[in-house]
């Protein structure tokens, strides 16, 4: 095994603004590709006053309850010259720094590396290999996620021009990927006119140049286009009677964020139509389909809500978040514009939430491995009234 580093992390804005004799000066640059678009948000239903019943939150905090509308990311392409790339999540160095923006969901165990006192050190095998030439990488963090790999991953190239795409000699993407991310990776058609790398976790390539188009939700505030992108990967497809108009994504088979009263929350919508459907295992065309008949989805945060991408209206959408966990959006984020809300409101879904809470006697527990329950009582009303709203 052979240790790149240890180096420290320097944000982009700080290389992009380095000044003579600094070793980042003309490392990397940006090209806009795109505007910033104002997206509205119809206000939440009865999911909006119960989350105004919790206990506020980190500043804005609850104050955005009435937020109708985000401003998106504005689309653009990041240039890195004469740079090394590492591993199958993309962070990018060179001998004395590390780009600190392309660590971003990039597990430490996963993907090649390690901190050791605030530095970052590289775990390779081998010598690094040379690539001549311009190679856009879709390396990212997270890429076993289904929604990393849509949004932070293969949905990139949703901000690339042709005119920026005309260069490109060959495209990096991570080794290993599942079955759903390669048949992303066929749709796009990128390995009929490119030349593809697989790069392993323990890779690195010396790269003359390498364009990293950034994500297109960066910060939960997605780009019109990256709807629009990953919804024309997926071709239409006849009306499938066989598949349930009313579904509940099932998250019974997964130990993260385990909401335990699951088994009861389904059982009690059953009468209205509510079929759970578990998604591991289908493919993206599947799920798709799924996804643009479903007249009402209702479902735990997790990943399998980045299909919001192929939904059609009139579609109302519940998802059940829990009060300790930031993707939530009751920390880090104002509640109401968590990703799924501004994901739905790109494909013009109706949404709704039903806050639950963490079980008690978690504390020191990991957010990810919280247990957690709703309320039965909270979530048959949200659910009925977004009924109404489509009907």
């Amino acid at each position: 095994m052979i240790g790149h580093g240890p180096f420290p992390r320097r944000a982009l804005a700080e290389i992009f603004s380095a000044k003579d004799r600094d070793p980042a000066r003309g490392m990397a640059s940006g090209t806009p590709t795109g505007e910033v678009v104002e997206v509205a948000l119809p206000p939440l239903g009865p999911g909006g006053r119960l989350l105004a019943q919790l206990p506020p939150c980190t500043p804005p905090g609850n104050a955005a309850l009435a937020d109708t509308a985000f401003r998106s990311v504005r689309p653009w392409v990041c240039t890195f010259h004469g740079v090394s790339v590492h591993g199958d999540g993309g962070i990018v160095f060179r001998p004395g720094c590390v780009v600190a923006d392309t660590l971003l969901h990039v597990v430490p165990e996963r993907q090649g590396w390690v901190e050791h006192e605030g530095q970052v050190v590289l775990l390779g095998e081998g010598q690094p290999e040379t690539l001549s030439g311009t190679w856009l990488s879709l390396l990212c963090g997270s890429h076993w996620s289904h929604f990393h790999w849509l949004l932070d991953g293969i949905g990139r190239l949703a901000a690339m021009d042709a005119a920026t795409m005309a260069g490109v000699a060959g495209i990096l993407v991570p080794e290993g990927l599942e079955p759903a991310a390669e048949e992303a990776l066929a749709l796009c058609g990128i390995g009929r006119w490119r030349n593809v790398r697989r790069v392993g976790r323990f890779d690195t390539l010396e790269v003359e140049r390498v364009l990293v188009p950034w994500r297109m939700a960066d910060g939960f505030f997605p780009h019109p286009d990256l709807q629009g992108f990953l919804d024309g990967l997926v071709p239409e497809m006849p009306f499938n009677p066989d598949l349930p108009r009313r579904i509940w994504i099932d998250r019974r088979g997964t130990e993260r964020r385990r909401l335990e009263n699951e088994a009861q929350l389904i059982a009690l919508l059953e009468g209205a139509g509510v079929v759970p459907v578990a998604l591991e295992g289908m493919s993206l065309v599947e799920q798709a389909a799924l996804f643009r008949q479903a007249e009402l989805v209702v479902a735990p945060h997790g990943a399998g809500l980045a299909n919001l991408v192929f939904g059609r209206a009139p579609c109302a959408v519940v998802e059940l978040v829990m009060d300790r966990y930031p993707h939530a959006a009751f920390r880090r984020l104002p509640p109401p514009s968590a990703a799924f809300r501004r994901l739905a409101g790109l494909a013009g879904l109706d949404y709704d939430c039903v806050p639950g809470l963490a079980l008690p006697g978690q504390e020191g527990t990991w957010e990810h491995d919280l247990r957690w329950g709703v309320s039965p009582q909270l979530l048959q009303p949200v659910v009925a009234a977004a009924l109404q709203r489509i009907a």
